[in-house]
């Protein structure tokens, strides 16, 4: 590792005229210099893009790629790390806000590295419309369905969740991550978008030996309740959203072991199922429409995923049982969702935070 690494952070942007200019802000704060900044332009059609160019073009250290088309999360990130030419990759949504010392910190993890075992460093994400507020502090998958949890999320950060949890999926916002790690598992799944192409990608990291560690030092700032209660009704009937995430099969297939695909992959059949009809009697056709359009997908993606998930599973390092038992909810689904993933839903919308407006810090 070099004494002052070139760090390449890539962030993709997608009509993002409400925070580019405090996101392109923050980052050019840093008080770590030596970075290069990919934005990946995915075919946004508001007028972002011509703002960067006119107010932060002229430092050679911003580099703006186009995609043609809408590649959401998973082709974007893709593209900008095939660009990317540091030692370490840097992951930002548009929509968020980070610390002057957030590089920083990041690397004093791998500094004191020597077996090479850390692959990631996920930073702690605090609410960017109120600081004292979390987003989450380290990131939980539940294993039976591929949802994730995050830790301490909507509570006020007093610190005791910092030593809660020490290992984490890694959530590719606000996370730094080795170069090498990509050059060895591959890039972010280009067919993959919201939802799951964070899991996919954190979880294929873990396969492979690479471990994610949360240093909460490393703060970003990340919308809690960016979304009004009547945004969240149309969000939540959108046919895109849902159809994105039941690629979970696609997920579950490349980065589960045998016995793990086995046991899991019917529980996460069986509540998206449950959960689709559930929707529908309450006139909500969005998940049934959704995961029919998937179901679909996934047959016809079907030996593309099992060529990847050959190639995935002789990258093994790590069983499944030492992955989940770092990076995982304890328990049974039933009881997950009951006492731990409805609360925090109920809990996060209940928040009377007002949402922030366009600003540079």
């Amino acid at each position: 590792m070099n004494k002052i690494p070139l760090i390449s952070i890539v962030l993709p942007s997608y009509n993002s005229m409400k925070y580019i200019d405090g996101c392109l802000s923050a980052i050019f704060k840093s008080n770590y210099k030596n970075f290069e900044l990919i934005l990946i332009n995915d075919a946004s059609t508001d007028e972002s893009i011509s703002f960067v160019k006119n107010k932060y073009g002229k430092d050679k250290r911003l580099q703006i790629y186009h995609n043609k088309k809408n590649l959401k999360l998973g082709g974007s990130r893709a593209l900008g790390i095939s660009k990317s030419k540091g030692e370490f990759i840097a992951f930002l949504d548009c929509d968020m806000y980070v610390d002057s010392n957030w590089l920083n910190e990041a690397l004093k993890v791998f500094e004191k590295d020597n077996k090479l075992e850390i692959g990631a460093v996920q930073g702690k994400v605090r609410a960017l419309e109120n600081k004292k507020i979390l987003n989450h502090c380290g990131i939980k998958i539940v294993k039976q369905i591929g949802w994730i949890v995050a830790n301490g999320a909507g509570y006020e950060d007093t610190g005791i969740f910092d030593k809660k949890q020490k290992w984490s999926l890694c959530g590719f916002n606000c996370a730094l991550v080795r170069k090498a790690v990509f050059k060895r598992i591959g890039p972010s799944d280009k067919y993959l978008g919201m939802n799951v192409d964070d899991v996919d990608l954190g979880m294929r990291m873990w396969v492979a030996g690479y471990k994610t560690i949360i240093n909460p030092k490393m703060i970003g700032y990340h919308p809690i309740t960016q979304k009004s209660k009547e945004e969240r009704e149309v969000q939540m009937k959108l046919i895109t959203w849902e159809f994105e995430y039941d690629k979970m099969f696609r997920v579950f297939l490349k980065n589960y072991s045998r016995g793990s695909f086995i046991c899991y992959f019917p529980q996460w059949m069986i509540f998206t199922i449950v959960r689709s009809f559930y929707k529908f009697f309450r006139g909500n056709s969005a998940p049934l429409i959704g995961l029919s359009k998937s179901l679909i997908w996934n047959i016809r993606m079907l030996p593309d995923t099992l060529g990847e998930r050959k190639r995935v599973q002789k990258l093994r390092k790590f069983d499944d049982n030492k992955i989940f038992d770092h990076i995982s909810l304890k328990g049974s689904l039933y009881w997950n969702f009951r006492f731990i993933i409805y609360p925090q839903i109920i809990h996060i919308r209940s928040l009377s935070i007002i949402p922030v407006k366009n600003k540079v810090i």
